[in-house]
């Protein structure tokens, strides 16, 4: 992997010390918990229909 040149490093460290992508890089993490706990909850209610169903 190449060198980074000094206006790559500068524009990386804004990134990382930037509150706005700070908060956005954090809703990313959020919606993809969630995205997990909404699939968990489809397979409860899947796992609870089926479960009814058995005599």
């Amino acid at each position: 992997m190449g060198k980074k040149s000094a206006a790559e490093k500068m524009a990386q460290f804004s990134r990382i010390f930037d509150p706005i992508f700070q908060i956005d890089t954090e809703i990313s993490h959020h919606e993809r918990q969630i995205k997990k706990l909404e699939e968990r909850r489809r397979e409860e209610i899947n796992r609870q229909k089926l479960n009814k169903g058995k005599p």
